[in-house]
């Protein structure tokens, strides 16, 4: 009777629009779901693909995966939907979670709400653990917007190692500003130089504006900063974080003869700013040109 009961149960849902109030009429008739949780696993998988999003599947998945942790396998939108609901009921157990962050930490690719859901879980715990699988999946897909610095430095603080784990933190700080750089991290820099011209500067310029916290290892980087400028004067180049070096190392009366020529196109550089979007460009005049010079922003 039972069966045939779950039979036709499972007919109507085969058949009818509202798949959830028969998939719960089948969860009281159907056996099968109690002797294989794998069966009832890929039949609450296949409604949701079908778009039924329901607390009652979030509910099944998260009391499935409460009794056998293990069947945390997966990272797809059921999984991370159904922990997301479960934290927020708290009803999903800690051995779950951990089985997430675990197996979240061999995703092949970078899937940002699987990463947003371990944010949540490290904004909740603050645990070595989600730390250390966040910091591996930024760096495994290389990424450093500063939206993610803050992994990088707890990391940092936290004395964890990674091959990187220095290179993330400095690319991924907000350039605009120079909060300072933990002495490790700068005596690091200095043994091993392993950024592009742009981040050297600002790591130079941070070093500069922060000398007074750490003058050891500012006199430190002097010699390599010194390099680094004459370089940058021969290049002709000037930017915010080139600014501060000059203005701390550059003398033009005592200029080496070989740099005094190139001095022109940094001291006469200027910066225009322009904060409305709606200006396309600018005429400059000046009465050494001949005619008007129009640039565009």
């Amino acid at each position: 009777m039972i069966d045939s009961t779950a039979r036709l149960v499972r007919g109507r849902l085969e058949q009818e629009k509202d798949k959830l109030f028969y998939f719960w009429l089948l969860l009281f008739v159907d056996y099968s779901y109690t002797e294989d949780k794998w069966n009832l696993y890929e039949d609450i998988r296949k409604l949701y693909n079908e778009g039924v999003n329901s607390p009652v599947i979030y509910f099944e998945i998260c009391d499935m995966f409460n009794k056998q942790p293990l069947m945390m396998k997966r990272i797809a939108p059921l999984e991370i939907s159904a922990i997301r609901w479960g934290m927020r009921h708290e009803f999903v157990s800690e051995d779950v979670i951990m089985e997430f962050v675990k197996t979240a930490a061999r995703m092949k690719l970078f899937d940002i709400h699987a990463f947003k859901m371990l944010e949540n879980i490290y904004a909740a715990k603050h645990d070595r653990m989600t730390l250390d699988t966040i910091c591996e999946i930024l760096l495994r897909f290389k990424k450093c917007d500063k939206e993610y610095h803050v992994y990088y430095q707890d990391a940092a603080n936290a004395g964890i190692k990674y091959v990187g784990l220095y290179e993330g933190f400095l690319k991924s700080m907000d350039k605009k500003t120079y909060q300072p750089i933990p002495e490790s991290i700068l005596r690091y820099f200095n043994y091993k130089n392993t950024l592009d011209d742009e981040e050297l500067a600002y790591l130079y310029a941070n070093v500069i504006m922060n000398k007074a916290q750490n003058m050891n290892v500012f006199h430190e980087y002097i010699p390599s900063i010194e390099n680094f400028m004459e370089k940058k004067i021969i290049d002709g180049e000037v930017s915010d974080d080139l600014t501060v070096i000059y203005e701390e190392f550059l003398e033009p009366e005592s200029v080496k003869p070989e740099f005094a020529s190139k001095l022109i196109n940094i001291i006469f550089k200027q910066k225009l700013t322009c904060r409305n979007k709606n200006i396309v460009s600018v005429v400059v005049t000046h009465e050494e040109l001949e005619k008007r010079v129009n640039r565009w922003m």
